[in-house]
């Protein structure tokens, strides 16, 4: 029994490195484990917060022929969803000094998916930006500097009514939380003019009346029996969209056709003018020289009649001295 227990301890102590080593593997794991659990929900308690806070849309819905006012109260009518509200999003670049970026230009929305700033204020007038770090970090700008902004769609390059903005803020937008390679810039809606054009929006971002956490699977569930009602009656409108887009772009064709008409008829407006104003200050010019010239002519007639009448009283009164 003595020997047995003598042997037992022996093996205890020969063993007792891999027994601890055993041990520290099994604590590095479950701290691990832990830390990715506890880290993890940490994450999504941020994101859930900060998605609560900017009432982060529950859907996007976008068409290449744009959307109209009306189209959105139209969606707003699908069970399900509490709220819409429209954007206007379109790809540009962005210059400072030498400088230039590809960028992503987004309207801010005032009720869903609301844009916030990290540094600085959001923008207020028509001539003011807030721009996303990474973005104002590739043209190397600051709160405070101007830059000027050109859409890369030709048919859209004049819906920005300035080309130069100040930078205000540093922008913060839900929709790009997660997608943080795309650099934006956030403007004011009063920044865009769509008069001319067929349509008012690119994007309607949709609030759903869902109860659900985002995270939660019952949240896709419910998310995926509204998405369905909403696929019926976007379909319902793009057919109805269709019907009328051939007439919009008409009506888009001849709002561009007359705006350049009234351009080059301003442009033929100010040229004649300016004719009429080159030939008017030359004529002036031309009867103002001839003016001068009979003038100088007269005094020059003046002073050789003074010098004759001069030259003949010196003549008489060197003859009258001899």
């Amino acid at each position: 029994m003595k020997t047995w227990l003598i042997d037992a301890l022996r093996n205890v102590q020969k063993r007792i490195v891999s027994w601890l080593s055993i041990v520290t593997i099994v604590l590095i794991g479950t701290t691990l484990i832990l830390g990715l659990f506890f880290g993890s929900s940490t994450v999504t308690q941020a994101s859930r917060t900060y998605m609560e806070s900017q009432n982060f849309k529950d859907f996007d819905v976008s068409c290449n022929m744009g959307i109209k006012e009306d189209e959105i109260a139209m969606l707003k009518e699908v069970d399900g969803i509490i709220d819409a509200e429209g954007l206007i999003s379109f790809p540009a670049v962005a210059a400072l000094n030498d400088s230039t970026s590809g960028i992503t230009v987004v309207s801010a929305t005032e009720r869903i998916s609301v844009p916030t700033v990290t540094e600085g204020a959001l923008p207020s007038s028509e001539n003011e930006c807030a721009m996303s770090y990474s973005a104002m970090k590739k043209l190397g700008a600051a709160i405070g500097d101007e830059i000027s902004i050109n859409i890369t769609s030709a048919r859209f390059s004049e819906i920005l009514k300035n080309k130069t903005y100040k930078i205000t803020g540093v922008a913060s937008h839900p929709d790009y939380m997660v997608n943080i390679s795309t650099d934006y810039i956030v403007l004011s809606p009063s920044c865009f003019d769509t008069q001319n054009l067929s349509f008012d929006y690119s994007n309607i971002l949709l609030d759903a009346d869902i109860k659900a956490d985002t995270f939660k699977k019952s949240y896709k569930e419910t998310s995926t029996l509204i998405e369905e009602a909403l696929k019926q009656k976007t379909d319902s409108l793009s057919v109805t969209r269709t019907a009328t887009l051939g007439k919009e772009l008409d009506q888009e064709y001849e709002n561009a056709r007359k705006t350049a008409a009234d351009e080059l008829a301003k442009g033929k407006s100010e040229l004649d003018s300016n004719t009429r104003l080159f030939y008017d200050t030359i004529a002036e010019a031309l009867e103002k020289l001839n003016v001068g010239e009979e003038e100088l002519n007269n005094l020059k007639d003046m002073a050789e009649k003074e010098l004759a009448e001069a030259t003949g009283k010196l003549k008489e009164g060197e003859e009258d001295y001899r």
